[in-house]
């Protein structure tokens, strides 16, 4: 009897996990696009910009590309899928219970045998028939198969490629500088995959005259089509700067101060130029940023390897006496105590007034050339350095002319500085703050 019953329990448990499945084609699209069903309508080529200019690298690069129209018909587009489906339990109960009615009533009414096997037959049926209705479980799983049917219509698609050159189709350029063709019409040669012009073998620095703001103006013809960039010269050329004073004094600060003197710089040396102002260049001198006056100096273009080749002419400080001119002053005359000298010397001038480097030395050699050579004593030696105001200029003068008062006198004045002449042709001398002051 156990036996019976768990015979009965298993029977039921395979019934209840007793699963099928079936596929089927599912419509996704009505518009498929399909690769393999194509044309090409139209192929076009263009030049497209690449990189970045600079005076590190001075090319402008243009890419090849293609434009490539293709007509791509449209399907109905179908996906295979795979249901899994499980037995109803109420199914399989209603149709157990329905075959047991049938059984029972067969062999326990007595009917005639044909009647038996109608119900029997009834029975086994509906037993059948309960396993057979199955529901679906989960949702349908995607096979990965795709299926595309009849054509309904056609799509135009636009794909950009790399393209290789074509002979007989070379691109060219012309330069505008100031709204002047500077270079015209050259073929832009294809080097590494792409066209490339190199702007420093086209172009030559010293025809440009120096503004940071200025540019060029480039126009690339290819294929009817105008390509236009403007590039600023400073994208491609680095600045430099080109002493034109026969000397200047190289400073590590933007002001005028002896003690802040670094070296002095002959005429014709140059330097990188890393910025500017309203009075002072700031260059590189090695890696150090120092400072030279804007009137002693001119900016210049040049290319990036410029600064492996500067000239830079450095000027020693020697002592003073070291030079033969001032330390082989002859002596003209014995003791001159009639004789007086003024010495004026400014050297740091400001504004439109290159500085004068060696006002102060070049005083300082007069002075023993009036003691040495024309014999002329210390204390008859008067200086003013470096006058700014008239205020300086009389207090120095007051000095001399109190000196003069007594009998007639020889005077000498020296003056290393910037005059001008004035009303009546007075003699003018400027003073130092910003060469504006007249004394």
């Amino acid at each position: 009897m156990i036996k019976n019953r768990l015979s009965v329990l298993l029977a039921v448990f395979i019934i209840l996990t007793t699963a099928c499945s079936s596929s089927k084609w599912v419509v996704e699209n009505q518009n498929e696009i399909d690769r393999n069903d194509f044309e090409l309508i139209e192929s076009v080529q263009f030049l497209e910009r690449s990189g970045q200019t600079t005076p590190d690298n001075p090319i402008v690069s243009f890419n090849l590309k293609a434009a490539n129209t293709f007509q791509y018909a449209q399907r109905v587009r179908t996906d295979r899928y795979i249901q899994r489906y499980t037995p109803s339990l109420k199914s399989i109960l209603l149709g157990v219970a329905g075959a047991g009615l049938a059984t029972s009533a067969a062999i326990v009414v007595d009917q005639p045998e044909i009647n038996k096997q109608v119900l029997f037959g009834t029975a086994g049926f509906l037993t059948l028939s309960s396993f057979l209705n199955m529901k679906p479980t989960g949702d349908p799983t995607p096979t990965g198969e795709s299926r595309l049917l009849r054509k309904t219509g056609t799509i135009t698609e636009t794909d950009t490629v790399r393209a290789a050159p074509i002979a007989g189709n070379t691109p060219s350029y012309t330069v505008y500088y100031n709204r002047e063709a500077i270079v015209l019409r050259n073929d832009i040669p294809y080097v590494n995959g792409s066209y490339s012009i190199n702007l420093i073998d086209e172009l030559n620095p010293e025809n440009f005259e120096y503004d940071s703001s200025d540019a060029i103006t480039l126009e690339v013809y290819f294929n009817d089509v105008t390509y236009q960039e403007t590039i600023a010269l400073s994208d491609f050329f680095e600045s430099f700067v080109v002493v034109s004073s026969d000397v200047t004094a190289l400073r590590d600060e933007p002001e005028l101060d002896s003690r802040n003197i670094l070296t002095d710089l002959a005429n014709g040396s140059q330097m990188k130029l890393v910025s500017e102002d309203s009075l002072w260049y700031k260059v590189l001198y090695g890696i150090s940023e120092t400072w030279i006056s804007k009137s002693d100096a001119y900016p210049i273009w040049r290319p990036s390897e410029f600064a492996s080749q500067l000239n830079i002419i450095a000027i020693p400080n020697i002592p003073f006496g070291n030079v033969d001119i001032e330390s082989n002053i002859p002596r003209l005359t014995s003791q001159n105590d009639s004789a007086y000298a003024f010495v004026i010397a400014n050297r740091e001038y400001q504004g439109a007034y290159s500085e004068r480097t060696y006002a102060e030395r070049d005083a300082r050699l007069m002075e023993e050339y009036f003691q040495n050579a024309l014999s002329i004593p210390a204390n008859h030696i008067y200086r003013a350095i470096n006058v700014e105001t008239r205020q300086q200029l009389a207090r120095a003068y007051n000095r001399l002319a109190t000196s003069l008062r007594s009998e007639q006198k020889r005077l000498i004045v020296y003056v290393s500085g910037y005059v001008k002449t004035g009303i009546n042709d007075d003699v003018l001398l400027l003073g130092t703050n910003r060469g504006s002051n007249e004394q």
